[in-house]
């Protein structure tokens, strides 16, 4: 890894612990307040919005990132394809905002949770500066990471300030929106350092049909990823959603942290993927590496510390979000390894029509399996639904992406990463039966994983661990 990829990893990886820390201490704190129906009511409304967001942005945060790598060092380019793709966004925004004013105010879809709705809408009103994929196909993670930090301990500490009760949900939302809207902001001001927008020459058309397709992708795989809290928002209310959030929350910020690694690569793979076939194999093969060396042991350690981990941040009330998070915790392999090797990959390749196909079918099965298994398991059955749909969702990605990238997965890393998550897991279990606080249980059990691990994969000379070794005594 090159060290501006090196410096840029860093930079993700920052950004991925603040989106863990935020949601944490988010969580912990308004849980104990808002209680699981407040949580549930927040999430649902938020939960309908991001269908009508992920209409308005059309694909274009994954599109993009490919489009201004292109052309990022002709200044002339650069302005002309940021330009018409902003357009087309702002459109899609409008009409998105529409039609959601619309379902709200006159139709009466979501009357009643009505005010918080409303409150949402302030993300489809901004959703067309939006442009991180701008900043990430520049490579400008640094500015991305720093903007987030900013934004969300300003956030932090209005939320310690204003939300005091659990009558304080509205304004829980609110901070919610601002955590997001005000990255878009920032983005306003930073943007007229790199372009100029422009309204003459733009060729819309050129863009529509790979765009047509990437949103149609992302409408499918992003609609079976949230049909769940809708389908338990309608079938069992706030507080069923409210204990599936919660564990979601939880799976879903330590897998940010996870891809955040390997998530700078899809600018660089896109130019080797045309330049230099050789180079883009090799960074798709360490980036798998990466993913099962971090992904394998934190599954294993969340199916054992569920409990205590849910008890010590949420409280009591929250028991039945630990088996919920136990199922979660396999989208940790599935999808992270699904990142670097199917959809950084395919993308790359520019093979976005794979992506509708096999979204298209996970969705189908995520609605079947959801009406079959959350009548019977509540939210632990959207788990297992998300779990098998997503499984799908990439088994079918890998398949046509094994014949674009030459994988190379020796037995001995992969014995090596085994023995090591047995030998953690048989230590973290240890602490488990000293029948120890909760607190105290997560902290030993946490600590004694990471140095057993640790150990292990030096033990077993890990090849990804002396490959870094190596490199870093290269350096020095």
């Amino acid at each position: 890894m090159g060290k501006s990829l090196a410096k840029n990893s860093i930079f993700n990886i920052v950004g991925g612990l603040v989106n863990i820390l935020f949601p944490f201490i988010t969580l912990i704190y308004v849980s104990r307040i808002l209680a699981a129906d407040g949580i549930g009511r927040v999430t649902y409304a938020q939960n309908i919005v991001s269908y009508f967001t992920l209409i308005a942005s059309l694909g274009i945060p994954s599109y993009g990132i490919r489009q201004i790598v292109r052309v990022k060092n002709n200044q002339i380019e650069l302005s002309k394809v940021f330009s018409e793709l902003f357009f087309m966004n702002v459109c899609s925004t409008v009409i998105a905002g529409a039609v959601y004013v619309v379902s709200i105010c006159f139709l009466g879809i979501f009357q009643e949770r009505f005010t918080y709705h409303l409150i949402f809408a302030s993300l489809l009103v901004f959703n067309f500066f939006n442009i991180d994929w701008f900043f990430q196909g520049l490579e400008k993670f640094g500015y991305i990471t720093i903007k987030n930090v900013v934004i969300k301990f300003a956030v932090l500490i209005f939320l310690v300030v204003f939300v005091r009760t659990a009558s304080d949900c509205v304004i829980y939302a609110i901070l919610v929106c601002v955590s997001t809207v005000g990255g878009y902001l920032f983005n306003i001001v930073y943007l007229r350092k790199f372009v100029k927008i422009q309204i003459k020459n733009l060729d819309l058309k050129k863009h529509l049909k790979p765009i047509l397709i990437l949103t149609l992708t992302v409408l499918s795989a992003e609609f079976y990823s949230k049909i769940d809290v809708t389908m338990l928002g309608v079938t069992y209310g706030d507080a069923t959603v409210g204990y599936y959030h919660n564990a979601f929350s939880i799976n879903n910020a330590i897998l940010i942290l996870i891809t955040s690694v390997t998530a700078i690569f899809l600018p660089r793979l896109s130019d080797y993927y045309v330049n230099d076939r050789e180079k883009f194999s090799e960074l798709i093969n360490t980036g798998i590496k990466i993913m099962l060396i971090i992904a394998l042991p934190i599954f294993v350690g969340i199916n054992l510390l569920a409990e205590p981990l849910i008890i010590t941040l949420f409280g009591k009330e929250y028991m039945p979000s630990v088996n919920t998070l136990r199922c979660m915790s396999l989208l940790l392999i599935i999808k992270s390894c699904g990142d670097i090797l199917c959809y950084q990959t395919l993308l790359s390749a520019g093979k976005e029509k794979l992506f509708l196909i096999s979204a298209i079918i996970a969705a189908v099965i995520n609605i079947t399996l959801n009406s079959i298994l959350i009548p019977i398991y509540q939210q632990n059955g959207a788990a297992i639904a998300s779990v098998v749909s997503e499984l799908i969702y990439n088994g079918v990605l890998i398949f046509f992406a094994v014949k674009i990238v030459a994988l190379k997965m020796q037995f001995k890393f992969i014995l090596s990463i085994i023995l090591s998550v047995a030998f953690m897991g048989c230590g973290v279990y240890y602490v488990i039966t000293l029948g120890l606080s909760n607190l105290v249980t997560l902290i030993l059990g946490l600590g004694c994983g990471v140095v057993v691990y640790g150990i292990m994969i030096i033990i077993t000379r890990n090849e990804l661990w002396r490959s870094i070794m190596k490199k870093r005594k290269g350096e020095d």
